[in-house]
């Protein structure tokens, strides 16, 4: 096991270390707006919103695991938080030291090489943990939860997002949709012995069910407060996806619904967004 994750985080460094300039434009406001950038940008905003909501004192401490180029960092500095930014990548946290200067935030802002499985700080030091566009990338999430556990005070409260097993476009869709994942790994272990496929160069993501991923979570000693998803789309059949604009104004629609509570679509959306607290604070 120790093998397969030591590959899979190469291949996950390597993947974002060849995206870097991708991920600002993903984030971008006036960029161009597809399924993909709307959804992160919406997982984002709900991140952050739900870090508003914990009504958190200013100067508390934050940890931003996977920061990427900054862009939530930036904003939970602009919030009151003092940051500890970390990231696989480095150049990732070059952008994220220039973003912070160009927000006069730097002071507020500590950036450094870090790895979710062995987070580099002692325990109970974090007010606020914010993980999000991670848990997705780990081969094996439980020691990853531990160290986010372990790092945190009591008391203290994690976000975490991850995608969702039973998202709507995944259900949709024969060749992703959960029940026929068996038939799947079948033929992809055939295709695999034959030869008749090339195994992809990248790193494997990974989905969760709302239920599995909430055990993973209570396991590692944190307790939900609150879920929601968000996402609809990008919507394909048999790999033929949905026109961009048909594609985005169904994903509005669909989110307008899930965000008022309809039946099964609240559940359904593309990715999971979660707040945990750990347990132990003073009465």
């Amino acid at each position: 096991m120790a093998n397969t994750q030591t590959t899979q985080r190469e291949l996950v460094s390597a993947y974002f270390e060849s995206t870097v300039p991708r991920w600002e434009e993903f984030y971008a406001s006036d960029g161009e707006q597809t399924v993909y950038t709307t959804i992160y940008q919406s997982r984002l905003a709900v991140a952050l919103s739900l870090a508003d909501g914990l009504r958190l004192p200013p100067g508390s401490r934050c940890l931003d695991v996977g920061c990427g180029p900054g862009i939530a960092t930036v904003a939970l500095a602009q919030r009151g938080f003092v940051v500890n930014a970390i990231d696989l990548v480095k150049a990732q946290l070059d952008r994220t030291q220039v973003r912070a200067a160009e927000a006069r935030l730097q002071e507020r802002v500590v950036t450094s090489v870090g790895d979710i499985h062995d987070l580099d700080f002692p325990d109970g030091v974090f007010d606020l943990i914010l993980v999000v566009g991670v848990m997705e990338w780990l081969e094996d999430p439980r020691k990853p939860l531990r160290e986010v556990s372990r790092v945190l005070k009591p008391g203290g409260r994690v976000i975490l997002s991850v995608d969702n097993k039973w998202a709507l476009r995944s259900i949709l869709d024969p060749l992703s949709t959960p029940p026929l994942g068996p038939v799947r790994r079948r033929a992809g272990k055939f295709l695999d012995w034959s030869g008749l496929r090339r195994k992809r160069p990248g790193p494997r993501d990974h989905s969760y069910s709302i239920r599995r991923f909430d055990r993973l979570v209570a396991n590692a000693g944190l307790e939900k407060e609150q879920g929601v998803t968000v996402g609809f789309g990008p919507f394909s059949f048999l790999g033929l996806e949905l026109p961009q604009s048909l594609g985005l104004a169904l994903h509005r629609r669909l989110q307008r619904l899930a965000d008022h509570n309809f039946p099964l679509l609240q559940s359904a959306g593309f990715v999971y967004v979660t707040v945990a607290e750990k347990g132990g604070a003073n009465a």
